[in-house]
Formats: structure tokens, sequence, C-alpha cells
């Protein structure tokens, strides 16, 4: 796994690049300040306004309660992008840590860390999440326990893998003579080996999570009303989504917009590490 190789593995001008960070800027934008965005309180029922079309007051028009469909996008972006955050960064630290020590001290360390990796792999994450869903109820918090659970793998093996190549550099070997610290090393010398790999797979699991509890709410094992993200709210629209179709279509674009940017730049990220430029 210490290839990691997703995408169109095309070259991406300079211009597309620029563009493709605007678009997550302003996602991440959204989702921290959610409060300035609003035009209405997301979660306020309005019958007279059932199935709204969109105009100057409400631009996505209105759901099947009346409510504002644009305000609703914009709290499913604090809550679906937060949550995904949460889940890599958690994953990624835990992961690399992981990663580092087994490759580092190497031996009976090593193994452990590889079997215990084996381990998690051979299951399925969705197994996971149904047994946490199972044990403590329809609950996003479940979702992203289960999804840190099963993600730190992917970056103890990649880390492991770089790392192992990394700690016998001379660098290090100097460092460890002139009386450094492990965990100086570590950060110092050893993670800027892997750094440049982590952080593209960082992106890609960014996209794959959100993707994912968006999936797990769109069946009612996430985020429960009057609360919505992205996912809840294609599956409070399915069941009018010939007649009303826009319900679907914004909070779908709104998944593809920030996971395909995402993906692109992550891929991007790989193939200047892939090239030595990084």
């Amino acid at each position: 796994m210490g290839n990691i190789r997703f995408g169109l593995h095309r070259e991406y001008p300079p211009f597309l690049i620029c563009f493709l960070w605007v678009i997550v800027f302003f996602y991440f934008l959204v989702a921290i300040f959610e409060p300035f965005f609003l035009m209405h309180d997301p979660n306020a029922v309005d019958y007279t306004m059932k199935f709204a079309q969109p105009s100057i007051q409400y631009p996505f028009g209105c759901d099947q309660l009346g409510r504002c469909v644009y305000s609703r996008i914009i709290q499913g972006a604090r809550i679906s992008i937060g949550y995904a955050v949460l889940v890599v960064f958690i994953s990624c630290i835990w992961g690399t840590f992981l990663g580092i020590i087994s490759s580092y001290y190497g031996g009976k360390v090593d193994r452990l860390i590889d079997h215990v990796c084996n381990l998690f792999r051979a299951f399925p994450e969705i197994i996971v999440i149904l047994i946490l869903a199972g044990l403590g109820g329809k609950n996003i918090f479940f979702i992203c326990a289960g999804m840190m659970i099963m993600h730190w793998v992917i970056y103890t093996r990649v880390v492991r893998e770089l790392t192992a190549d990394g700690k016998m550099k001379n660098m290090v070997y100097a460092a460890r003579m002139a009386g450094n610290k492990t965990p100086r090393i570590w950060i110092k010398y050893i993670f800027p080996i892997a750094a440049p790999a982590v952080l593209s797979m960082l992106a890609l699991d960014f996209a794959g999570s959100l993707l994912a509890m968006s999936g797990y709410s769109f069946l009612g094992l996430g985020v429960q009303p009057p609360q919505a993200d992205w996912g809840t709210l294609i599956g409070e629209a399915q069941a009018v989504f010939i007649s009303y179709p826009r319900l679907i279509f914004f909070p779908s674009i709104s998944i593809l917009g920030i996971s395909l940017s995402v993906n692109m730049i992550g891929d991007w990220i790989q193939q200047r590490y892939q090239a030595g430029e990084m």
C-alpha cells in the first residue's frame, strides 16, 4: 500500500487546482460560520410554504414541511463536513502514531501491530457500525466511532511501510548519536518521510468518510430529525423525488462538489509526491 494512486492520473493545470482549493475553502467557510449563511431557521416548520418553489426569500425552495431547503443544506454542511473531519483527524493521528512506532521499534512490536491491523481489516466496516448502532441506537456518534475504529488501519500500514525505509537513514542514525529523544526523532526526521503520502491519503479518506456518513444517514442510522446532514436530506426527499427532484438535487450536488474537489486535490498531491516535488 506504499503507492497510493487514485483518480484519473492526469496532470492538473494550476488554474484548476486553484479553483478546487477555492471550492474546498468555501465549503469549510460555510461549515465553520454556518449561522452567518443561514436565511431561516433550518428546523422551522411552515405548512403554508409546503413545496414552495425557489425564490429570493427561499433560494432552493421549501420541502414537504415548509422548511427552507437552502438553510437545511447550510446546516447539513456543518454536520457532514464536521463529522468527516473528526473521523479522519483522529484516525490519521492514531494510525500515523502506531505506524511510526511499528516501523521504528520493529521486532515484536511491529508484528503485534501488524497482526492487530490484519484483525481489523478482516471485519467489514458496515458490520462494525451496525453492531454499534444496535448496541447504542441510531446516533451519528456511533457511526463516527465505528469509522474511526476501522480507518486508522490504512494510515498505520502505509506509514509503517514508508518509515521502515526512512528510520535507517543516516540523519536518523546521527540524531540518535547526538542524543535526541525518540519523540523528537519521530517528529523531525521520520514523519516528514511519510507526510506527503499521509496528506494525500487524508484527502481521499475525508471524501470517502463524508460519502459513507451521508449513506448511513440516508439509511436512518446517522443524524436524527430535526437535525439533518446531506444524507438525511436525500433520504427525506426520496418519497417525492419524481415530483420535486430539486429536493434531492441540491444536497446531492453539495456532496459531489466537495468530495470530487478534495479527491482531485489528493490525487494532485500524490502526483507531486511521486514526482519528487514534495
